[in-house]
């Protein structure tokens, strides 16, 4: 292809590009900040539409090729954008890409089909939202993160392999150049906020579905590792540990040296260490709670409560059970204790949800002196109770094991986070 052909090649992909961006912003105007956040370069070869968060790379021959199918670009082109939007970009670090891939490209597609923006449409959307009405009776929730959770527990799911099959429209391979790019995400994540504080001021719009809103919220969710969030609750205490730290080797030499292998100065026997010592967790064992999820908590909380530098020797942790009432309360002292209750729980209780009962109990153990320094308490439900009406002496977490990632409000006095 000579250079005369390859610049007029790139002027008509240029005008195609530029109608379908305008279509974007004229009809879905709350686009417009999103629509501006890229430049555009040519790739040839590339065959298809891509783009890392910053550029959006295009292949002019496969440009002109799909402008003959009617709306292929805009779609292409809104489906990259809302990538970016939604974050997907930004997660191949800790995922596996494959299955990020499929669960990005149908959540997109969701939030698209429910725009019902006819200047997108292509003739595959019928059939792929039948299918996905069906998929969703399963999976629930069609943002990326409950999609690839989905996938994780179903891996051979092959109505997912079909709905990817017609949600793939984009290039990923220039994800990984820039999921390290802080600044890039940063950029992103304020032109989220913008999108989302712009469709709320105008709430009434018609052709915005609530997967559009769903993953827009899961976009800017501030994610914790739920071991960082646990450590907040380290208290300080003492342990028998040689303290390096606080040992000079110069005076220890010099007396051994000087006056006959006798030292001057022996190590401090006691380090003071921040680790757990103290701690209650809390189970709504309502009827609403699955086993299989509370399990899975508990043992989640177990692997980072038991990690060497965060457990003393001996440990006062309470699980306690509680629907309405007080079910029961497993006392552990030890990582060996830990590891009996994994493998022999009970689940009981299954009633309404009360969350006083708990607390009532926990002041008793106080009072009694069953807990000498309690620093915080993790409750962990999946639905809404009656919260104690009164702030209680040590700090609270609600953990919520909720599908729809959406945060209940808790009192001021607590923390609240979406495990």
């Amino acid at each position: 292809m000579t250079g005369e052909k390859r610049k007029k090649i790139e002027i008509l992909a240029e005008k195609v590009l530029k109608l379908s961006t305008d279509t974007i912003i004229i009809n879905l105007s709350f686009m417009g900040m999103t629509v501006a956040g890229f430049s555009y370069k040519a790739v040839y070869d590339l065959n298809g539409i891509g783009t890392d968060g910053e550029i959006i790379y295009y292949d002019p021959v496969f440009v002109l090729k799909a402008y003959g199918e009617g709306n292929y670009v805009t779609r292409v082109l809104l489906h990259c954008m809302l990538h970016c939007l939604f974050n997907h970009n930004f997660m191949y670090d800790s995922v596996n890409k494959k299955m990020w891939d499929m669960a990005s490209d149908i959540s997109a597609e969701a939030a698209i089909l429910e725009l019902e923006f006819s200047g997108a449409f292509i003739n595959r959307d019928i059939k792929f939202k039948e299918s996905l009405i069906r998929f969703k009776e399963k999976c629930r929730v069609l943002t990326a993160d409950k999609i690839y959770r989905y996938m994780e527990e179903n891996p051979n799911d092959e109505e997912v392999t079909a709905l990817y099959e017609m949600a793939e429209k984009d290039i990923h391979t220039q994800w990984d150049k820039n999921k390290d790019n802080k600044n890039s995400k940063e950029r992103w994540r304020k032109i989220s906020e913008r999108v989302r504080t712009e469709l709320k001021n105008f709430s009434k719009r018609k052709n915005v579905g609530e997967e559009f809103y769903k993953n827009l919220d899961a976009a800017l969710v501030k994610k914790q590792d739920y071991g960082d969030f646990l450590r907040r609750f380290m208290v300080h205490g003492e342990e028998i540990k040689l303290n390096d730290e606080e040992f000079d080797y110069v005076y220890y030499e010099y007396g051994l040296k000087n006056y006959g292998n006798m030292p001057l100065i022996e190590p401090l026997e006691y380090k003071e260490e921040k680790k757990i010592s103290e701690f209650a967790v809390v189970i709504d064992t309502s009827a609403s709670c699955r086993k299989e999820k509370i399990i899975k908590f508990i043992k989640r909380t177990y692997e980072i409560l038991s990690e060497r530098e965060n457990f003393f020797n001996k440990v006062n942790v309470h699980i306690i059970q509680c629907d309405d009432k007080v079910q029961r309360d497993d006392r552990l002292t030890n990582p060996a204790d830990m590891e009996k209750y994994i493998k022999n729980m009970k689940i009981s209780g299954f009633g309404g949800t009360d969350f006083r009962p708990a607390f009532q109990y926990i002041d008793n153990l106080v009072k009694r002196g069953e807990f000498e320094n309690l620093k915080g308490i993790i409750y962990m439900t999946d639905g809404y109770g009656i919260y104690p009406a009164v702030r209680p002496k040590y700090d609270t977490a609600f953990v919520f094991i909720k599908e729809d990632g959406d945060l209940p409000e808790v009192p001021v006095w607590s923390m609240g986070i979406v495990w």
